[in-house]
Protein backbone atom coordinates (compact mmCIF):
# COMPACT_ATOMS: atom_id res chain seq x y z
CA UNK A 1 0.00 0.00 0.00
CA UNK A 2 2.65 2.66 0.79
CA UNK A 3 4.10 1.74 -2.04
CA UNK A 4 1.28 2.77 -4.31
CA UNK A 5 1.20 5.71 -2.48
CA UNK A 6 4.37 6.66 -3.11
CA UNK A 7 3.95 6.03 -7.17
CA UNK A 8 1.10 8.09 -7.30
CA UNK A 9 3.05 10.90 -5.29
CA UNK A 10 5.39 10.65 -7.46
CA UNK A 11 3.92 10.81 -10.72
CA UNK A 12 1.66 13.88 -9.04
CA UNK A 13 4.06 16.64 -9.73
CA UNK A 14 3.73 15.18 -13.85
CA UNK A 15 0.09 15.35 -13.79
CA UNK A 16 -1.16 17.70 -12.27
CA UNK A 17 0.08 20.71 -14.67
CA UNK A 18 -1.15 18.51 -18.17
CA UNK A 19 -4.39 17.77 -15.61
CA UNK A 20 -5.43 21.35 -15.11
CA UNK A 21 -4.94 22.37 -18.72
CA UNK A 22 -7.20 19.53 -19.91
CA UNK A 23 -9.91 20.89 -17.20
CA UNK A 24 -9.68 24.51 -17.94
CA UNK A 25 -9.92 23.38 -21.25
CA UNK A 26 -12.75 21.36 -20.84
CA UNK A 27 -14.52 23.87 -18.95
CA UNK A 28 -14.19 26.74 -21.54
CA UNK A 29 -16.04 24.62 -23.94
CA UNK A 30 -18.89 24.28 -21.35
CA UNK A 31 -19.10 27.73 -20.59
CA UNK A 32 -20.88 29.32 -23.70
CA UNK A 33 -23.74 26.84 -22.64
CA UNK A 34 -23.74 28.05 -18.67
CA UNK A 35 -24.41 31.56 -20.17
CA UNK A 36 -26.74 30.52 -22.71
CA UNK A 37 -28.86 28.78 -19.49
CA UNK A 38 -27.92 31.71 -17.21
CA UNK A 39 -29.43 34.06 -19.71
CA UNK A 40 -32.41 32.27 -20.12
CA UNK A 41 -33.25 31.69 -16.53
CA UNK A 42 -32.99 36.03 -16.38
CA UNK A 43 -29.87 36.30 -14.08
CA UNK A 44 -25.98 37.14 -15.44
CA UNK A 45 -23.20 35.45 -14.43
CA UNK A 46 -20.50 38.08 -13.22
CA UNK A 47 -17.25 37.80 -14.69
CA UNK A 48 -15.08 37.55 -11.57
CA UNK A 49 -17.37 34.27 -9.99
CA UNK A 50 -16.89 32.18 -12.93
CA UNK A 51 -13.08 32.87 -13.45
CA UNK A 52 -12.83 31.58 -9.70
CA UNK A 53 -14.87 28.69 -10.46
CA UNK A 54 -13.39 27.65 -13.24
CA UNK A 55 -10.18 27.87 -11.54
CA UNK A 56 -11.22 26.46 -8.69
CA UNK A 57 -13.27 23.28 -10.63
CA UNK A 58 -9.50 23.03 -13.13
CA UNK A 59 -7.41 22.94 -9.52
CA UNK A 60 -9.36 20.11 -7.72
CA UNK A 61 -9.59 18.10 -11.19
CA UNK A 62 -5.66 18.64 -11.58
CA UNK A 63 -5.32 17.13 -8.31
CA UNK A 64 -7.12 14.26 -9.32
CA UNK A 65 -4.99 13.60 -12.37
CA UNK A 66 -1.80 11.98 -10.72
CA UNK A 67 -5.16 8.69 -9.57
CA UNK A 68 -5.81 8.45 -13.43
CA UNK A 69 -2.17 8.49 -14.69
CA UNK A 70 -1.23 5.79 -11.84
CA UNK A 71 -4.01 3.94 -13.09
CA UNK A 72 -3.03 4.07 -17.20
CA UNK A 73 0.30 2.92 -16.14
CA UNK A 74 -0.65 0.15 -13.84
CA UNK A 75 -3.55 -1.28 -15.09
CA UNK A 76 -2.91 -1.14 -19.15
CA UNK A 77 -6.34 -1.77 -21.07
CA UNK A 78 -4.46 -4.92 -23.57
CA UNK A 79 -2.87 -8.18 -23.07
CA UNK A 80 -4.29 -10.87 -20.68
CA UNK A 81 -6.07 -8.91 -17.84
CA UNK A 82 -7.39 -6.15 -20.24
CA UNK A 83 -11.22 -7.02 -19.13
CA UNK A 84 -10.00 -6.93 -15.39
CA UNK A 85 -8.27 -3.38 -15.59
CA UNK A 86 -11.10 -1.87 -17.80
CA UNK A 87 -13.35 -2.58 -15.49
CA UNK A 88 -11.21 -1.52 -12.66
CA UNK A 89 -11.02 1.44 -14.80
CA UNK A 90 -14.64 2.15 -15.02
CA UNK A 91 -15.30 1.56 -11.00
CA UNK A 92 -11.98 4.16 -10.69
CA UNK A 93 -13.52 6.72 -13.36
CA UNK A 94 -17.39 6.83 -11.87
CA UNK A 95 -15.90 6.60 -8.46
CA UNK A 96 -13.84 9.89 -9.05
CA UNK A 97 -16.43 11.47 -10.93
CA UNK A 98 -19.10 11.04 -8.21
CA UNK A 99 -15.96 12.33 -5.95
CA UNK A 100 -15.24 15.26 -7.92
CA UNK A 101 -18.99 16.85 -7.73
CA UNK A 102 -19.39 16.33 -4.24
CA UNK A 103 -15.71 18.23 -3.50
CA UNK A 104 -16.85 21.14 -5.93
CA UNK A 105 -20.13 21.59 -3.97
CA UNK A 106 -18.47 21.91 -0.85
CA UNK A 107 -15.79 24.34 -2.67
CA UNK A 108 -18.64 26.30 -4.13
CA UNK A 109 -20.62 26.48 -0.81
CA UNK A 110 -17.36 27.51 1.09
CA UNK A 111 -16.47 29.80 -1.39
CA UNK A 112 -19.81 31.64 -2.61
CA UNK A 113 -22.60 30.44 -0.34
CA UNK A 114 -20.62 31.29 2.89
CA UNK A 115 -22.05 27.96 4.42
CA UNK A 116 -19.74 24.64 5.55
CA UNK A 117 -21.97 22.23 4.14
CA UNK A 118 -23.98 22.46 0.91
CA UNK A 119 -27.75 21.73 0.95
CA UNK A 120 -28.33 17.97 0.17
CA UNK A 121 -30.79 18.77 -2.66
CA UNK A 122 -27.73 20.98 -4.07
CA UNK A 123 -25.82 18.13 -4.13
CA UNK A 124 -28.56 15.61 -5.69
CA UNK A 125 -29.12 18.01 -8.43
CA UNK A 126 -25.43 18.48 -9.13
CA UNK A 127 -24.70 14.50 -9.30
CA UNK A 128 -27.58 14.10 -11.57
CA UNK A 129 -26.94 16.96 -14.27
CA UNK A 130 -22.75 16.37 -14.23
CA UNK A 131 -22.29 12.66 -13.39
CA UNK A 132 -22.92 11.70 -17.16
CA UNK A 133 -20.85 14.62 -18.57
CA UNK A 134 -18.03 14.26 -16.01
CA UNK A 135 -17.69 10.78 -16.28
CA UNK A 136 -17.28 11.03 -20.13
CA UNK A 137 -14.38 13.78 -19.25
CA UNK A 138 -12.39 11.43 -17.47
CA UNK A 139 -13.05 8.85 -19.81
CA UNK A 140 -11.32 10.93 -22.63
CA UNK A 141 -8.73 11.86 -20.33
CA UNK A 142 -7.66 8.14 -19.30
CA UNK A 143 -7.61 7.58 -23.09
CA UNK A 144 -5.49 10.48 -24.04
CA UNK A 145 -2.85 9.11 -21.06
CA UNK A 146 -3.32 5.54 -22.47
CA UNK A 147 -1.94 6.75 -25.69
CA UNK A 148 0.58 8.93 -24.37
CA UNK A 149 1.78 5.88 -22.33
CA UNK A 150 2.11 3.87 -25.29
CA UNK A 151 3.50 6.23 -27.29
CA UNK A 152 6.51 7.01 -24.28
CA UNK A 153 6.65 2.59 -24.32
CA UNK A 154 7.47 2.74 -27.65
CA UNK A 155 9.87 5.54 -28.46
CA UNK A 156 12.61 4.04 -25.49
CA UNK A 157 15.90 3.78 -27.65
CA UNK A 158 17.05 0.53 -27.65
CA UNK A 159 20.39 0.43 -25.63
CA UNK A 160 23.76 -1.79 -26.63
CA UNK A 161 25.37 -0.28 -22.96
CA UNK A 162 27.41 -2.97 -21.24
CA UNK A 163 25.10 -5.47 -19.89
CA UNK A 164 25.55 -7.59 -16.62
CA UNK A 165 25.13 -10.85 -16.24
CA UNK A 166 22.28 -12.48 -18.19
CA UNK A 167 19.45 -14.00 -15.75
CA UNK A 168 19.51 -17.35 -16.12
CA UNK A 169 15.32 -18.16 -14.11
CA UNK A 170 12.71 -15.84 -13.43
CA UNK A 171 10.52 -16.53 -9.82
CA UNK A 172 6.96 -16.44 -10.84
CA UNK A 173 3.66 -16.51 -8.68
CA UNK A 174 1.66 -19.63 -10.19
CA UNK A 175 -2.32 -19.93 -8.76
CA UNK A 176 -0.46 -18.58 -4.79
CA UNK A 177 2.50 -20.79 -5.45
CA UNK A 178 6.24 -19.23 -6.35
CA UNK A 179 8.55 -21.41 -8.45
CA UNK A 180 11.59 -20.54 -10.61
CA UNK A 181 11.39 -20.62 -14.42
CA UNK A 182 14.95 -21.42 -16.38
CA UNK A 183 15.33 -19.59 -19.41
CA UNK A 184 16.66 -22.27 -21.01
CA UNK A 185 13.37 -23.93 -21.13
CA UNK A 186 11.42 -20.76 -22.69
CA UNK A 187 10.33 -20.69 -25.98
CA UNK A 188 9.46 -17.45 -27.16
CA UNK A 189 8.66 -14.07 -25.10
CA UNK A 190 5.57 -11.91 -25.82
CA UNK A 191 4.81 -8.62 -24.22
CA UNK A 192 0.85 -7.88 -22.80
CA UNK A 193 1.05 -4.28 -21.58
CA UNK A 194 3.22 -3.96 -18.94
CA UNK A 195 3.67 -7.87 -18.09
CA UNK A 196 5.71 -9.95 -19.62
CA UNK A 197 4.57 -13.74 -21.03
CA UNK A 198 6.96 -16.48 -21.07
CA UNK A 199 5.65 -19.62 -22.71
CA UNK A 200 7.26 -22.79 -21.99
CA UNK A 201 5.81 -25.25 -23.92
CA UNK A 202 1.84 -25.29 -23.18
CA UNK A 203 2.23 -23.19 -19.87
CA UNK A 204 3.01 -19.39 -19.96
CA UNK A 205 4.08 -17.51 -17.00
CA UNK A 206 3.52 -13.97 -16.32
CA UNK A 207 6.09 -11.31 -15.23
CA UNK A 208 5.45 -8.12 -13.99
CA UNK A 209 7.86 -6.25 -16.08
CA UNK A 210 7.78 -4.12 -19.51
CA UNK A 211 9.31 -6.60 -22.50
CA UNK A 212 12.50 -3.71 -22.44
CA UNK A 213 13.05 -4.37 -19.64
CA UNK A 214 13.14 -7.71 -19.05
CA UNK A 215 15.19 -8.06 -22.62
CA UNK A 216 17.62 -5.87 -21.27
CA UNK A 217 18.68 -8.60 -18.72
CA UNK A 218 18.08 -11.94 -21.19
CA UNK A 219 21.08 -13.55 -23.20
CA UNK A 220 21.46 -12.02 -26.04
CA UNK A 221 23.35 -14.94 -27.51
CA UNK A 222 20.03 -17.20 -27.39
CA UNK A 223 17.36 -14.90 -27.46
CA UNK A 224 16.32 -12.86 -30.15
CA UNK A 225 13.67 -9.96 -31.04
CA UNK A 226 11.48 -10.20 -33.94
CA UNK A 227 8.59 -8.04 -33.29
CA UNK A 228 8.57 -5.13 -30.85
CA UNK A 229 6.07 -7.38 -28.90
CA UNK A 230 7.82 -10.37 -28.92
CA UNK A 231 11.19 -12.09 -28.52
CA UNK A 232 12.24 -15.72 -29.62
CA UNK A 233 14.80 -18.61 -28.25
CA UNK A 234 17.07 -19.05 -31.43
CA UNK A 235 17.12 -22.82 -30.74
CA UNK A 236 13.60 -23.52 -30.89
CA UNK A 237 13.21 -21.91 -34.30
CA UNK A 238 12.90 -24.59 -36.98
CA UNK A 239 12.35 -22.79 -39.97
CA UNK A 240 11.89 -19.68 -41.40
CA UNK A 241 9.98 -18.56 -44.42
CA UNK A 242 9.84 -15.31 -46.00
CA UNK A 243 6.40 -13.52 -46.65
CA UNK A 244 5.11 -10.95 -49.64
CA UNK A 245 4.81 -8.63 -47.14
CA UNK A 246 8.59 -8.21 -46.32
CA UNK A 247 7.35 -10.23 -42.69
CA UNK A 248 8.34 -13.60 -42.11
CA UNK A 249 6.62 -16.50 -40.48
CA UNK A 250 8.75 -18.27 -37.88
CA UNK A 251 8.12 -22.24 -37.04
CA UNK A 252 8.81 -23.53 -33.70
CA UNK A 253 9.96 -26.78 -33.14
CA UNK A 254 6.47 -27.88 -30.81
CA UNK A 255 4.62 -26.42 -34.22
CA UNK A 256 4.22 -23.38 -33.17
CA UNK A 257 3.84 -20.00 -35.40
CA UNK A 258 5.29 -16.32 -34.67
CA UNK A 259 5.44 -13.15 -37.10
CA UNK A 260 8.84 -11.30 -37.70
CA UNK A 261 7.96 -8.16 -38.75
CA UNK A 262 10.71 -6.41 -41.49
CA UNK A 263 12.41 -4.35 -39.37
CA UNK A 264 13.47 -7.69 -37.42
CA UNK A 265 14.10 -9.86 -40.22
CA UNK A 266 17.30 -8.63 -41.22
CA UNK A 267 19.22 -9.33 -37.99
CA UNK A 268 17.14 -12.39 -36.93
CA UNK A 269 18.63 -14.26 -39.97
CA UNK A 270 22.03 -13.14 -39.47
CA UNK A 271 21.78 -13.89 -36.05
CA UNK A 272 20.10 -17.43 -36.40
CA UNK A 273 22.26 -18.52 -39.30
CA UNK A 274 25.35 -17.97 -36.85
CA UNK A 275 23.93 -19.68 -34.17
CA UNK A 276 24.27 -22.31 -36.49
CA UNK A 277 21.17 -24.03 -37.58
CA UNK A 278 20.01 -25.75 -40.18
CA UNK A 279 17.13 -23.90 -42.42
CA UNK A 280 15.29 -25.18 -45.10
CA UNK A 281 14.51 -21.90 -46.57
CA UNK A 282 17.76 -20.73 -48.48
CA UNK A 283 19.19 -17.26 -46.69
CA UNK A 284 18.82 -15.09 -49.48
CA UNK A 285 15.03 -15.43 -49.17
CA UNK A 286 14.69 -14.25 -45.65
Amino acid sequence: MLRRWAALYTVGSLGFIPGFLFWVAFLLVLEPDNVVRAVHAGYELPLGHEFLRILGAACIGGAATPLVLYMTRNYRIDGALQWRNAIRHALTIAGLAFALIVISCFAAAWAFGHRFIPPSSYVLQELISNWTLLFFALTCLTAIAHVACRQEQFSQPETSAVRAEPMTRVLVTTRGSREWIALDDVDWIESQGNYVTMHVGARAHWVRQTLNAFEAKLDRARFARIHRRTIVALDRISEVVAEGNGDASIRLRDGSTLRASRNYRKALRDRWLGFGKDTRTPPDSL
